[in-house]
């Protein structure tokens, strides 16, 4: 906060007229009021944008949780499938040798 009272006794004792540095003072003041933040306005800003941030964050956080469940269940529909898939080869691998073997049995014998 600027004291006006001690600029204007600055400005006097510096030989500025009584009249003239008390209407520089004023001045001053006034510019400084009007254009200057206090250190409530900064903390008032802080916590305005603290409050902001705090609800980016936490849109973001859910965001991130519904993509993460999106991965997840599709992920787990992936494994679901290529199990099907491996289960399926398997039969398949294991009639495959079954029918070799037989064919063999039946050239050998």
């Amino acid at each position: 906060m600027l004291d006006t009272l001690e600029y204007a006794n600055e400005l006097k004792a510096a030989g500025v007229p009584e009249r003239q540095a008390e209407v520089q003072a004023k001045a001053l003041a006034k510019v400084a009021e009007d254009n200057l933040a206090t250190k409530r306005d900064l903390k008032e800003v802080e916590s305005a944008l603290r409050a902001d941030l705090a609800k980016v964050e936490s849109a973001l956080r859910a965001d991130l949780a519904k993509v993460e469940s999106a991965l997840r269940a599709e992920i787990n529909q992936l494994r679901a499938e290529m199990n099907g898939k491996f289960t399926l080869l398997s039969w398949m691998i294991g009639f495959n040798l079954a029918f070799v073997a037989a064919i063999l049995l039946k050239l050998v014998l």
